[in-house]
């Protein structure tokens, strides 16, 4: 995609910059956004939001409601309650990892020929042999904070005159005909 791009508007309109925290200025995205527009970072700028990775519960998790409710299919709520679910932070397998630096080779050699721009070598060993298919104590129990959080406010948005037990026995009642 980038060879498409540079071709069509030239090397020399190309910025390209290594992502991650270890290649930003001061390590925050916010001050290499601005170092490259200001020349240096500008004093004060906070970023509005940090971008956290899911927790490994959480993925496990979200792995599970894609095959319940994919992405698309309008029986997805928001599913910004992952962020809570405390626990590691989730590493891909290593094996998937390596795959993915196997996959990008060609890609990380052309943006170190034609911009000098230079990766460190990805460390396989900070990476598990196998994911974890268990939940912790902590996962649950915060599965069961939000569940019952959810309860709450569902029963804050009913009235309770509907689901009395008195006012309901009384409806019933009143729609049955007894032969």
């Amino acid at each position: 995609m980038l060879k498409t791009y540079v071709s069509a508007f030239g090397k020399e309109s190309v910025i390209v910059r290594r992502f991650g925290a270890r290649y930003w200025p001061n390590g925050r995205l916010i001050d290499d956004f601005t170092s490259v527009f200001h020349g240096t970072p500008i004093e004060r700028m906070t970023e509005l939001k940090v971008n956290e990775s899911l927790s490994g519960p959480a993925v496990f998790i979200a792995d599970r409601l894609f095959d319940i409710a994919p992405l698309l299919s309008g029986s997805r709520g928001d599913e910004s309650w992952l962020h809570r679910i405390p626990g590691p932070k989730f590493l891909a397998p290593r094996a998937l990892v390596q795959k993915a630096v196997e996959n990008s080779r060609g890609c990380l050699e052309y943006l170190e020929r034609e911009f000098g721009v230079v990766f460190h070598e990805v460390d396989l060993s900070q990476f598990p042999e196998a994911l974890p298919s268990d939940l912790p104590p902590e996962a649950i129990d915060s599965l069961v904070v939000l569940l019952n959080e959810q309860s709450r406010s569902l029963n804050s948005r009913t009235p309770r005159r509907l689901w009395s037990r008195p006012s309901l026995v009384k409806r019933l009642k009143q729609r049955i005909v007894w032969a």
